[in-house]
């Protein structure tokens, strides 16, 4: 079997997709792909790089685009717009009937590629519920749903999006849609709705839900046990070994030493990148050593110490 699997990517993203390319050539390597990269303005000398990851059983398929959707809905502060191209999936793979997208910050285990198995010939795809944005952000009364899913991770039914012209549906939503906490994910949860199957949080695991099991794993580990339908053990295993590791959030591990899970990333990063990413990983130390000077600076000031500083410059004056 040839798996075919997509990723986004913009010249800001080139580094963390080859991490995750890099992955899957290291854990999956006696399995064929074939790597579909919508390659949004990318360089020349990106692309070349994109390239010269093939190997005999990964074939490296790069389709050229320009940002159609520069000018749709509002920006974000950290999500590239290149993000939509998501949207254009059924339209841009016309010949295949499935496909697996995933967000170029995903690192893929040996077991990743069990996704394939299931079966989603009557919904519009496979995805994985987002516990942080249901339970805390309430994102899926938002959209008008019962489930909220990440849109990082999509094992989309090509076919039946285009018969249903889920694409333009999409783009429509972007339209109209105020929100700019995330680029596009309320419209495809909106749009797909719970026209789903729920993969297992293996597939999909962040560093929302790692942090929450390693402060308190007896806690965490029912609780999020119980929102995703399966059994502490499968729950803990997830923690353990995830199929999927998805290094979301502000902090990128391609620029900064102290992002979650920076330790599992930096075994996959192509040596090519590693000058590049040591300017920026020097460059967030001294952020965070500015960072820790103002948090000591504000601690002082709210200490004993602090407090008798302030009345004496206030008898003084």
């Amino acid at each position: 079997m040839v798996y075919n699997v997509v990723y986004i990517s913009d010249d800001n993203y080139v580094v963390p997709t080859k991490a995750s390319i890099n992955s899957i050539k290291k854990n999956c390597a006696e399995q064929e792909f074939v790597i579909h990269i919508i390659a949004v303005e990318v360089s020349a000398e990106h692309q070349v790089e994109f390239e010269s990851l093939a190997t005999d059983n990964l074939r490296i398929d790069i389709i050229n685009v320009q940002n159609e959707f520069r000018d749709l809905g509002l920006g974000h502060h950290y999500i590239s717009k290149a993000d939509l191209f998501k949207f254009k999936l059924p339209v841009l793979f016309k010949n295949l009937d499935r496909i697996l997208y995933v967000d170029g910050d995903m690192i893929m285990s040996s077991e990743f590629t069990e996704i394939y198995t299931y079966d989603i010939s009557n919904v519009y795809g496979g995805v994985c519920l987002d516990v942080f944005s249901t339970k805390e952000g309430k994102w899926n009364e938002y959209v008008g749903h019962e489930h909220y899913f990440n849109g990082g991770l999509l094992y989309l039914n090509l076919k039946k999006m285009r018969e249903d012209n889920i694409s333009e549906k999409l783009i429509e939503y972007k339209k109209n849609d105020k929100c700019n906490v995330f680029m596009d994910q309320n419209c495809l949860n909106a749009i797909m709705g719970d026209n789903a199957v729920w993969l297992p949080p293996k597939f999909n695991l962040g560093p929302y839900e790692i942090k929450k099991y390693n402060a308190n794993p007896k806690k965490y580990l029912s609780y999020f046990a119980n929102f995703y339908g399966i059994s502490e053990e499968e729950m803990k295993n997830t923690f353990e070994k995830p199929a999927i590791l998805h290094l979301a959030g502000k902090k990128k591990v391609w620029k900064n030493v102290f992002a979650d899970n920076f330790d599992i990333w930096i075994q996959y990063i192509d040596e090519r990148d590693i000058p590049k990413c040591t300017i920026s990983y020097l460059q967030s130390l001294r952020e965070e050593n500015a960072q820790l000077r103002k948090d000591l600076l504000k601690l002082k000031s709210h200490t004993l110490y602090g407090l008798l500083a302030k009345f004496y410059h206030l008898i003084k004056r």
